[in-house]
């Protein structure tokens, strides 16, 4: 019995050890692939151009994620034909969010499979907020743009513009207080953790992303409406003018 014991206890030490040594080389072969191509910086750079963006849209073609779809919200691939949008900037900024799109969702995948280390954790949960307030940075230009609209449509003061967009800038920080409440309980959550099976960190991660999507659509939608509303009343006035 002693021996069937211990036979058992090195059977399960040396598959930790197995795992622990996957999770070492996917980790490393990840950090050298992050190296390489530089996609995880604050203003999200795409040095490959527009073949790498190509690959980077179909690597995940079968199987719309949340992250995706959200992606596909705020930043239409129909964005990037020059056809329709001829400002050589802006399709650099909308391919450089679908290149970090796919470095993102590969990294979700792998993870899967693996063992995630605490410093990994932090590094991963940085990566995924700073992609995320990248979408929502594209939100807010959305709702601008059609304020502005709006405003130059209907012959809405500039001063009444600006204190519509004031009201929302302070209207948006308390919608997603949630959001980044629970960003931060995630944080603290593993802000102690040596390693654990990826798949359980991907549960919260994915937990994260939900929130996220349903605080912005909602977000979204109340004040596109409430711009329209506090505008009628200059479409009123234009009409019987």
């Amino acid at each position: 019995m002693n021996n069937l014991a211990m036979f058992n206890m090195s059977k399960s030490a040396g598959i930790f050890f197995l795992l622990l040594g996957i999770a070492l080389l996917v980790r490393l072969s990840d950090f050298n692939y992050r190296k390489k191509e530089n996609a995880c910086t604050n203003n999200i750079t795409t040095p490959h151009g527009n073949a790498a963006l190509k690959s980077n849209i179909d690597a995940f073609p079968r199987q719309l994620s949340t992250l995706s779809e959200i992606v596909q919200h705020y930043c239409p691939k129909t964005e990037l034909n020059g056809s329709n949008n001829k400002n050589v900037e802006e399709q650099k900024r909308i391919s450089a969010i679908y290149s970090e799109l796919s470095n993102l969702e590969m990294m979700k995948y792998c993870g899967n499979m693996t063992f995630l280390f605490g410093k990994d954790i932090s590094t991963d949960l940085i990566r995924y907020n700073e992609f995320l307030t990248h979408l929502l940075n594209n939100m807010e230009r959305k709702l601008s743009n059609n304020l502005t609209s709006l405003a130059t449509k209907f012959g809405i003061p500039k001063e009444d513009k600006e204190k519509l967009w004031k009201e929302y800038k302070e209207g948006i920080k308390k919608e997603f207080k949630e959001v980044n409440d629970y960003y931060k309980r995630i944080c603290k959550d593993y802000e102690n953790t040596l390693i654990i099976p990826g798949f359980l960190f991907n549960i919260k991660l994915q937990k994260y992303i939900n929130l996220w999507r349903k605080v912005a659509y909602r977000t979204e939608k109340k004040w596109s409406d409430t711009f329209a509303i506090r505008t009628s009343k200059y479409r009123t006035l234009k009409s019987k003018s």
